[in-house]
């Protein structure tokens, strides 16, 4: 006799390994044809529920990936338009709504500032206000489960 919960994990993790298999070979096509890398993009739908829309969910993602990255000690990232499109495919006029929401939610400050001599726009995440922002999300949702905020 089988164990049954073993078989259907073991189904499983060969369709997951396919899966990967065949989203890998579509990266790896788009990358042919492009020229350049491909990336992944993540914006979970918790995200994209707490800020309203999905540009800005993505925005926010990509600031939280960008935040160890940074050599400010401050923290600051610098993003002009050219680099969120090749980043994200959001066009100026998505990234500026998107900058809109998150300053309107208290999780993003904007400034202009200089970087090697040139004057851009950077973005600073206020992680004590987004963490405030997702408790009260929750809380208000009644969605929470063992929220500690």
């Amino acid at each position: 006799m089988y164990n049954n919960d073993y078989f259907n994990f073991s189904q499983s993790k060969k369709t997951s390994n396919r899966l990967n298999e065949i989203y890998q070979s579509v990266l790896n096509q788009i990358e042919i044809f492009s020229g350049k890398k491909t990336q992944l993009i993540m914006a979970p739908s918790e995200i994209t529920e707490i800020t309203g829309n999905i540009e800005s969910s993505i925005i926010l993602s990509q600031l939280l990936y960008w935040q160890d990255k940074t050599n400010d000690p401050e923290g600051w990232i610098y993003k002009t338009y050219k680099d969120w499109y090749e980043e994200t495919g959001l066009k100026e006029s998505q990234v500026k709504k998107a900058r809109i929401t998150l300053k309107n939610l208290g999780v993003v400050e904007t400034k202009i500032k200089k970087s090697h001599g040139i004057t851009k726009l950077h973005y600073h995440l206020n992680y004590e206000v987004l963490m405030e922002v997702i408790c009260s999300y929750y809380k208000d949702s009644n969605k929470q489960k063992n929220l500690f905020c």
